[in-house]
């Protein structure tokens, strides 16, 4: 574990990569780059703690209550040490033109099929318990006969993986497809001369998602046959929603993320 005392060095000794999380898909367990990330370092307690980073969990909701009680206190603080005043004309257009500005990358075409994506995999898992329990009295039944060439601890470990990265990933890819549009609108309309291509950043971890996502709906799509046309239909969804993606930002994939794409950990 880092020594907490290196964070009050500056960035530069510290030998943190400059923005590394900015652009990563935020899975700090399966990252080989924690050592080398500013944010996951100031945070590192709380991402040991897995009960707190399990959206299941009563701890996972307090925390996040007590984060939002905080950062309203600090909004608040910063409010009246700077005297604003959020009722006047100005700020009631500027608060209109960010809703407008959220309407749209919500109502966008690559938005709409990733949240659809997202309620897929919803449906499909809350229609799979039975599914699952099948598959458990199978391997347990695989393992107690002893069954030539059969390993159920192997595909055990390949379902569980394959369900950890859909799982992972259903809200990610909604989230950073949402994100690059909406960049894409506000880069647009105040024009800037030299954008730092959020847009295509945020993209590309969408479309990383779903590359990642895909490969673990065909592992599941080979462990349940009788589900097959199911997982089809998921998966055509995916290649169209990631066909958009990539249509609609044609930069993504060439994006270079700091660190990640750029050193091999």
């Amino acid at each position: 574990m880092r020594d907490k005392s290196d964070l009050t060095k500056p960035v530069n000794e510290q030998n943190f990569i400059p923005d590394i999380d900015k652009y990563c898909d935020e899975w700090c367990e399966r990252c080989a780059f924690t050592d080398r990330c500013g944010k996951y370092s100031t945070h590192e307690m709380d991402y040991l703690e897995t009960e707190e980073n399990d959206v299941t969990s009563e701890v996972f909701w307090e925390k996040f209550t007590e984060t939002l009680q905080t950062a309203k206190n600090m909004l608040s603080e910063i409010i009246e040490r700077e005297g604003i005043d959020l009722n006047t004309p100005e700020m009631d257009a500027m608060m209109a033109e960010q809703q407008e500005h959220d309407d749209i990358a919500w109502e966008h075409e690559c938005s709409r099929d990733a949240r659809a994506y997202t309620g897929m995999v919803k449906d499909w898992f809350d229609a799979a318990k039975e599914l699952f329990d099948d598959k458990r009295d199978q391997l347990v039944l695989s393992a107690q006969l002893e069954l030539p060439n059969v390993n159920p601890v192997a595909e055990v470990n390949s379902i569980q993986d394959a369900i950890d990265v859909i799982l992972r990933y259903q809200m990610q890819i909604s989230l950073k497809t949402i994100m690059a549009v909406r960049r894409t609108i506000v880069d647009k309309l105040k024009a800037y001369p030299d954008s730092p291509r959020d847009p295509e950043g945020y993209a590309k971890v969408a479309l990383i998602s779903i590359d990642r996502s895909v490969t673990a709906w065909s592992t599941l799509r080979e462990h349940f046959s009788d589900r097959e046309d199911e997982i089809l239909d998921i998966l055509i969804s995916l290649d169209r929603l990631r066909k958009k993606i990539e249509k609609t930002f044609p930069g993504a994939r060439a994006f270079v993320r700091p660190g990640l794409d750029e050193i091999t950990p």
